[in-house]
């Protein structure tokens, strides 16, 4: 006989016991990073770098004297990237007030490497959570967890002082949320994740909502839950691109869409050389800049030398060659976009750790070859076709339709991010890798229980999620 109660305990313990072991994960993710760039701290390009760039040097921010100097104005008159990066770097900078240039950059970057470790650890942490939810046991679960903190890209990234971790953990964060819904607190959760990715990274603008919407749909969300997810995050939203508009004529959070475009199509345009010209503003920019140019538009470098992409020079610039790869796509024949395509493609699936960059602790790596043999080319596409089908065998129409409207996210992701570049495909792919690692370790852990016993089991399509 069963005491009343004792279920509800068992409950209470099992997910206890799921939650000490999640910070276990989460820990040990820590500190594995922060031995890492210990133990290789030496081999560091200044004492301090694990690869080429500091994050000053990067396309996307703006000069920390800006953001230290002038934090409100600089992020406001923002137009190459969404602003969550900066910001960190702009709250960073100023816990440093006195401190020369170079000196500052160093130590604005340490601060991101902290953050970056905690971002990583907590990628682990989120995928242990995920594949316990599936089904899997707590061992199996964690073993794979720390096979990803293995990963040669998470460390890559994680050692990357720009946005490409921080949108690979905000994508799983959604696909995990999306999955979870209706769940209680789900629609919250997935809120939250999608408004770090639209502040993070350009992709996830107005129509990555619309995706979101539809993915919703297609699972079965209650009413409820899809109005209440798409009224909050289409407020903040248009919000912000009503402020882009208003101060720059444009609703986009970033200005390099024709330089993207080009660079997609297999043209290398000269960017970042052009001179100052008055550039069409939006109605509120005269108001909100006191009648003058603030020094974040028209700072011509960075510390260190590296071109600011962000002075009006630039937006006009990225307007032209915007105009310049509408006129090449309407004039050209549809076989030689889709060659170009093709050839980004192919850059996609290379390995996401072989970027452009050397770096110190990757190249070191005795276990890189097997990881990024296996996540890479046509075994990783082959892996993911035989999931698949591994998944739908007996699958239900309904279940089929909510699989998709899962996979809808890392559907929409994986195609921007061959349509808009080329020759950073691989980067990108590491936005949806971890999800595609949770589908797959998920479906191999299905596969293995189903040989040990009968009757229906879980996968990434099912319905709801265990409490």
């Amino acid at each position: 006989m069963i005491a009343p109660g004792s279920g509800h305990r068992r409950g209470a313990l099992a997910r206890a016991s799921t939650g000490l072991a999640s910070l276990t994960v989460l820990g040990t993710g820590i500190l594995f990073m922060l031995g890492l760039q210990a133990h290789y701290l030496p081999l560091a390009k200044g004492g301090t770098y694990f690869q080429e760039h500091s994050s000053e040097d990067m396309m996307q921010t703006v000069s920390l004297v800006d953001l230290r100097e002038r934090p409100g104005e600089s992020l406001v008159f923002l137009h190459i990237e969404p602003p969550l990066l900066d910001g960190l770097r702009a709250l960073l900078a100023r816990l440093w007030p006195g401190s020369g240039r170079r000196p500052l950059v160093v130590r604005v970057d340490r601060g991101l490497y902290l953050i970056w470790t905690l971002v990583y650890a907590s990628m682990a942490a989120l995928v242990f959570r995920w594949l316990t939810r599936l089904g899997s046991s707590t061992p199996v679960a964690a073993l794979a967890a720390l096979a990803f903190l293995l990963h040669p890209a998470a460390i890559f990234y994680a050692t990357y002082l720009e946005g490409t971790l921080l949108t690979s953990f905000g994508v799983l964060w959604l696909c995990y949320s999306l999955w979870r819904v209706p769940a209680r607190g789900a629609t919250l959760s997935l809120c939250v994740a999608y408004l770090l990715l639209f502040f993070v990274r350009s992709i996830f603008q107005w129509p990555a909502l619309l995706v979101l919407v539809a993915a919703l749909f297609l699972t079965g969300a209650p009413r409820r839950s899809l109005l209440i997810f798409a009224v909050t995050c289409a407020a903040v939203v248009g919000s912000f691109m009503a402020k882009q508009y208003l101060v720059f004529g444009s609703t986009a959070t970033s200005s390099f869409a024709g330089s993207s475009c080009l660079q997609a199509l297999g043209e290398e345009p000269a960017i970042g050389f052009s001179s100052d010209m008055d550039t069409p503003l939006g109605p509120l920019f005269p108001r909100l800049s006191g009648g003058r140019v603030p020094p974040v538009l028209t700072r011509e470098t960075k510390i260190g030398g590296a071109h600011n992409f962000n002075r009006l020079a630039d937006l006009r610039e990225e307007r032209e060659l915007a105009r310049r790869c509408l006129h090449r796509l309407a004039s050209e024949p549809p076989w030689s976009t889709l060659r170009a395509l093709s050839e980004n493609l192919a850059v996609f699936f290379e390995p996401s750790s072989r970027y452009l960059t050397a770096h110190v602790i990757v190249d070191r790596l005795p276990w890189r070859a097997p990881y990024d043999w296996t996540f890479s080319g046509a075994r990783l596409a082959l892996l993911l076709a035989t999931g698949v089908l591994l998944w739908l065998r007996g699958r239900s129409r309904s279940e089929i339709v909510r699989g998709l409207g899962l996979a809808l996210p890392v559907l929409f992701v994986s195609a921007a991010c061959v349509a808009f570049e080329r020759g950073e495909n691989m980067r990108f792919k590491f936005f949806v890798e971890p999800v595609l690692y949770v589908f797959l370790v998920g479906e191999a852990a299905r596969l293995a229980r189903s040989h040990r016993r009968s009757g229906p089991t879980e996968g990434i399509g099912a319905r709801g999620a265990r409490p």
